[in-house]
């Protein structure tokens, strides 16, 4: 982030530290590690969480997550979960998010139509036009 800044248009508009980046309405962007207990108790109240279907107990990423939402808590935040497909056997944060019965969770996850095969080339191909609608950075081709 700091070299896309620095390197960019918005180097006019922030001013890039070591460990953190200054924006123009007195907020900032700090510098965090992916060690869970390093920014518990400090007020947050925007958490980008990417590729969260690899977020598990063995990589100990669960707990960074648990750790973002106790400091969202804290401020009425909101956080931002973005993965492609889990692995179902992983019991990943996705996978968590994605099973929740909570209310308060807005969830965009499109499930392809019942009775495709994955394993069939034109059905695997329905598949992921479905369920990237939308999405035109992906190119369906590259995919296969």
């Amino acid at each position: 982030l700091q070299a896309m800044v620095r390197d960019g248009f918005l180097a006019e508009r922030m001013k890039v530290g070591e460990q953190f980046i200054r924006l123009p309405n007195e907020g900032r962007i700090d510098v965090v590690t992916s060690s869970a207990q390093s920014r518990l108790g400090n007020p947050v109240t925007f958490v980008p969480q990417d590729e969260t279907g690899i977020w598990t107990v063995g990589n100990r990423m669960n707990s960074v997550a648990t750790t973002q939402r106790r400091g969202l808590g804290g401020m009425q935040g909101r956080s931002l979960e973005t993965t492609n497909g889990w692995d179902p056997s992983e019991n990943s944060v996705a996978q968590k998010t994605a099973e929740s019965k909570r209310e308060d969770i807005y969830r965009y996850h499109r499930l392809p139509p019942g009775g495709l095969s994955y394993t069939n080339k034109a059905e695997r191909r329905r598949i992921h036009a479905f369920v990237y609608a939308g999405s035109r950075h992906n190119d369906l081709d590259a995919i296969e």
